[in-house]
């Protein structure tokens, strides 16, 4: 099914933005003296609200798709939630690693 596909490339796009801000952008960003936050820090945050979004509307439509009477439907579905539990494991290991390569 193309929804399923097209989720499945979101979700893996939104996955690679934030590690990749975190490698090649952060550390170049300007933080203001005696502050604790900069912008970086905002679009970080800002990008792991957008992959947590990302998960959970896939995972709803996966759920919606998976009470369909279509058998193709149900093993795509399964697919998605299974890749989605997945990529948030991975999330936080990710970010880690990247932020620590670009020190």
């Amino acid at each position: 099914m193309r929804i399923i596909k097209i989720l499945v490339w979101i979700n893996l796009i939104s996955f690679i933005s934030k590690p990749s801000f975190r490698y090649f952008f952060y550390n170049s960003m300007y933080i203001a003296p005696n502050e604790p936050y900069g912008v970086a820090d905002i679009i970080e945050l800002l990008l792991g609200f957008w992959f947590i979004l990302l998960i959970f509307i896939s995972i709803m439509i996966s759920l919606c798709l998976m009470f369909k009477k279509h058998p193709n439907y149900k093993k795509q579905s399964g697919f998605l939630i299974i890749f989605c539990i997945v990529l948030v494991i991975l999330a936080d290991p990710f970010s880690s690693l990247s932020a620590h390569l670009a020190t």
